[in-house]
């Protein structure tokens, strides 16, 4: 792929998921074991809105997730 390829395939996922969840995808992909309050805080997003864009991103398919709860 030649240069500008990552540009148009970001401006594509955004035109396919919107900005908002498509930006959750890519942040995602680059991000291992990342919480939904450290995703909501890189997004600038609320964590009930980060949560809702992985919930639907995990029920496409498009990633698995597991939950940990702390032993507090």
């Amino acid at each position: 792929m030649g240069p500008g390829s990552a540009v148009r395939r970001t401006e594509a996922l955004d035109r396919l998921l919107g900005r908002t969840r498509a930006a959750t995808l890519v942040a995602i992909a680059e991000t291992q074991n990342a919480t939904g309050g450290e995703m909501a805080r890189r997004l600038n997003i609320s964590w009930a809105s980060a949560g809702e864009h992985t919930r639907v991103l995990r029920e496409a398919g498009l990633f698995h997730s597991l939950r940990v709860r702390s032993k507090d």
